[in-house]
């Protein structure tokens, strides 16, 4: 599900998207202009995020829950590559266009997310 990223403006999401290795460094102007263009979104335990192969069209922020992303191998294997929480980032490759995500990402938990579009992202940079 997502919302206007307008309705977004907390300290807190400030703060979170503040430390996270993409958007580190920034102004609170600059991370306001930011967050003012994020979706949000919420996904329930055991929903996917995303899939190995699909095309990459959003870059997150983990704001809430706990996220899973694992790789299937050539043989068909599934194996868990990472764990990420709340403050993580993950899909930056989104930026580029026709990119893929390498992974599959899973909703451990409940997750509160904050979501950029690709051209958003370009927009942003």
């Amino acid at each position: 599900m997502k919302t206007n990223g307008q309705a977004l403006q907390t300290s807190s999401h400030l703060q979170i998207i503040a430390n996270t290795s993409l958007f580190k460094g920034l102004t609170v102007d600059m991370l306001t202009a930011v967050l003012n263009q994020a979706q949000q979104h919420t996904f329930s335990s055991q929903r996917f995020i995303f899939h190995q192969y699909d095309k990459a069209e959003t870059t997150y922020v983990i704001l809430k829950g706990q996220v899973c992303l694992s790789q299937t191998t050539l043989l068909g294997k599934q194996v868990i590559i990472n764990m990420l929480g709340a403050g993580d980032d993950m899909a930056i490759l989104s930026v580029f266009e026709k990119a893929i995500y390498p992974l599959t990402a899973e909703a451990v938990t409940d997750c509160l997310l904050l979501g950029w579009s690709s051209q958003t992202m370009q927009m942003l940079m």
